[in-house]
């Protein structure tokens, strides 16, 4: 009995179409299909070995279809775990990012890079006051207790004085090179500033770090006034000086400290850097003390320095007193263990040997003769520097007078004299 599919009660049931044999004469089609590659192991629900998922793997294999065309019960697909990729990034990024932060956390070195080689332009009095925060403390102190080998007198912090800035605009003229000037009362601390931040080549004003650093040695004991040392030919410099043709010859200390400051002896001055241990030594007291752009190099960079840091350096100058290796100040005190600010540079001081008589005396030549001035001088072609404290009755200062780029060397020499004449008058009618 013929049996007919089951439909629906009132439908006819659908016929499905008879599927033809093919002829057996007929070659068969070949199957195009890429195969699978031999190294690509096919699912079998087991994680593969692998560390990473091989191509032909990834291929989706084609849907069963059962005699009626529809498509048969999906496979399951095996879970894979996720792969060796994430665990050797791991192994990669961890240590790196455990690099990056010790790296991060590391201390910088004491002593910093060389300063940007351009000159900043100038930033105003404001500028200064919060730069000399190392010298100046909130209370006005010129730096005790930034260096152990000696004392520092309390000074009032830096205030603009509108009549001295005045004084100075007036006097620096801005057709010959470039100037830069900073003026401070020591007692008041009234000041003016003319492009005070602005980076110069320093001429011999970088014996003044110099002999700093050799009197800080002094007095903690590291090196003493009667030694001596040895004139090599590797000592030897051109410029300034009269020890050229002395190589052989042993000086003491004390007689290099006096050629570096009355003739300016450039070989006198390389003994004692050499012997204080290099530029290195140098620069960290003048990290120390809070300068960041008096530096001195060791290759062909010129030495820099600005005329606020200068004067900064001087007003710390005109107050410090060495200690002796005891720990007790070589010099007499003013009570309450502070340094009275002295009428005259002490005979100990530092401030002292700038008061030798020198060659180049500019701003020395503005004031009376009877005034102290413990000053340096420097000059290259085309340039003209004076620093130094005026020693002025009831009325000490420091004057700092920077040129470069000069048209009239003579000119800018005229000009460091002048301006230390008004600035005396100026401060004598207070």
């Amino acid at each position: 009995m013929l049996q007919t599919p089951i439909g629906r009660p009132g439908i006819p049931a659908r016929r499905l179409p008879a599927v033809p044999d093919v002829p057996p004469s007929r070659p068969a089609v070949p199957d195009r299909r890429r195969p699978v590659s031999e190294h690509a192991p096919r699912s079998t629900g087991q994680p593969s070995s692998h560390p990473l998922p091989v191509a032909g793997s990834l291929r989706r294999e084609a849907p069963q279809r059962g005699p009626t065309g529809r498509r048969g019960p999906r496979r399951r697909r095996a879970h894979r775990p996720a792969g060796g990729l994430s665990r050797t990034l791991a192994l990669v990024l961890v240590p790196l990012l455990i690099l990056l932060t010790w790296r991060c956390a590391a201390p910088r070195p004491d002593v910093p890079g060389p300063p940007a080689a351009d000159s900043r332009p100038a930033g105003g009095l404001g500028s200064v006051l919060g730069a000399r925060a190392a010298l100046a403390g909130p209370d006005g102190s010129s730096g005790s207790g930034v260096l152990d080998s000696g004392t520092a007198a309390a000074l009032p912090a830096p205030r603009p004085d509108a009549v001295l800035q005045a004084v100075v605009e007036r006097t620096i003229d801005p057709r010959n090179g470039t100037a830069a000037v900073f003026v401070r009362h020591l007692r008041t601390g009234a000041s003016a500033g003319l492009r005070e931040d602005m980076l110069f080549p320093s001429a011999s004003l970088a014996k003044v770090p110099i002999l700093v650093e050799v009197y800080r040695q002094l007095a903690t004991g590291v090196l003493r006034q009667d030694e001596t040392i040895l004139i090599t030919a590797g000592s030897i410099t051109d410029g300034a000086g009269v020890l050229q043709a002395r190589v052989g010859e042993r000086l003491r200390v004390s007689e290099l400290l006096r050629l570096s400051v009355s003739v300016s002896d450039n070989v006198a001055a390389r003994l004692l850097l050499q012997r204080a241990g290099g530029v290195e030594a140098v620069n960290r007291t003048m990290v120390n003390l809070g300068l960041s752009q008096t530096r001195l190099y060791a290759d062909d960079r010129p030495n820099t320095t600005s005329a606020a840091e200068m004067a900064s350096l001087l007003a710390w100058m005109a107050t410090w007193t060495p200690t002796s290796p005891t720990g007790r100040p070589a010099s007499s005190r003013a009570s309450g263990g502070t340094a009275a600010l002295p009428a005259r540079p002490l005979p100990d001081a530092l401030a002292a040997l700038l008061a030798l008589p020198q060659n180049q005396a500019w701003l020395a030549q503005g004031v009376p003769a009877s005034v102290p001035v413990a000053h340096k001088s420097g000059q290259l072609p085309n340039v003209r520097h004076d620093a130094g404290i005026v020693y002025a009755p009831n009325n000490p200062y420091v004057v700092v007078v920077l040129t470069d780029d000069l048209a009239h060397q003579g000119d800018a020499e005229d000009t460091i004299m002048t301006l230390s004449r008004r600035v005396f008058e100026h401060f004598s009618r207070r």
